[in-house]
C-alpha cells in the first residue's frame, strides 16, 4: 500500500524500489494499492516524470495490478465514473485491498 503524497514525499519511489528488490530476490508481488494522496498519480493530467511509467511497465511486467482507491480518488476531484484515468492504473475499491490482505503472505505500507 502506498499512502504518501507524490509532490511531497518519496513513498512511491521508496514502494518502487522495494518491489523491485522483492522481485529480484524472488517474491511475487500480488497488487500494488494506492491510497489517500498517493491517488493522484491515477489522474492523466498529474505530471509524474518517468517515475509512474516505471510502475505501470513494471507491474505489466511482473504480472500484478497497480491500483487506485475509487474512494480516496473521488474525494480528490478524481473522475472515475464514466471519467478519465491514467491509464494502466485500475480503480478499485477497499474489497480489491482486503483481498490482498487475504491473499498475500505480507502487506508492505508506504507512508509520508
Amino acid at each position: 500500500m502506498i499512502e504518501g503524497d507524490p509532490q511531497r514525499d518519496q513513498s512511491l519511489e521508496r514502494a518502487y524500489e522495494f518491489a523491485r528488490a522483492a522481485v529480484a530476490a524472488g517474491h511475487r508481488i500480488y497488487r500494488a494499492f494506492l491510497y489517500h494522496d498517493a491517488v493522484r498519480i491515477a489522474d492523466p493530467n498529474f505530471r509524474t516524470g518517468a517515475l509512474i511509467d516505471n510502475w505501470i511497465e513494471f507491474a505489466g511486467e511482473q504480472g500484478f495490478e497497480f491500483a487506485a482507491c475509487v474512494s480516496a480518488a473521488e474525494r480528490r476531484g478524481i473522475a472515475v465514473i464514466n471519467g478519465t484515468v491514467r491509464d494502466g492504473i485500475a480503480i478499485v475499491g477497499l474489497g480489491q485491498f482486503t483481498d490482498c490482505l487475504l491473499q498475500a503472505d505480507q502487506t508492505v505500507t508506504f507512508r509520508a
